[in-house]
């Protein structure tokens, strides 16, 4: 099981750089493709809406988590500014996170990569929630106005939407 990597840089005008990298992972099946090719992404910002909760056993919620730490890889850390918005039942994944050591523990090392978690202010106040005892590890910067509102104002400042 031949294990190499390639990595092919072409220059291309004096402003911009095109990055080509090739990986060879493992001999491949018959119908699978020899190399994969990864595309390396120019910084990012980016916010997901969340508005649903995490479902029966929170499958939802690991979703996401893993949808955003493969974000985070793809883009690099540093480079991707990643905003969470959490409005009515979205907040499930803090809540839950207050009782799954595993799911709190991913929400801290996303946070760790710059990723923000911001809530709803009128969904706590709608819920009769307390974010300090009942959603894991929100402080008060934490808090938005509005949900909508915060997406709105993001995208007004140039992030691109992801409605989860």
């Amino acid at each position: 099981m031949s294990k190499t990597r390639t990595f092919a840089i072409a220059v291309v005008g004096a402003a911009s750089i095109a990055v080509a990298a090739t990986v060879v992972l493992r001999k491949p099946a018959r119908s699978e493709p020899t190399q994969i090719y990864f595309q390396l992404y120019e910084p990012q910002k980016v916010v997901y809406h969340v508005h649903t909760g995490g479902g029966l056993f929170g499958s939802h919620n690991r979703d996401i988590v893993s949808i955003m730490n493969n974000h985070v890889r793809a883009v690099g850390e540093g480079l991707l500014d990643l905003r969470l918005v959490l409005q009515g039942a979205g907040i499930d994944i803090l809540q839950q996170a207050l009782k799954d050591k595993k799911l709190a523990d991913a929400i801290t090392d996303l946070r760790k990569k710059g990723v923000r978690f911001l809530v709803c202010y009128n969904t706590l106040v709608g819920h009769g929630i307390d974010y300090e005892k009942d959603l894991y590890g929100v402080k008060k910067e934490d808090i938005v106005s509005a949900g909508v509102a915060e997406v709105a104002r993001l995208e007004a400042e140039g992030f691109v939407y992801l409605k989860f």
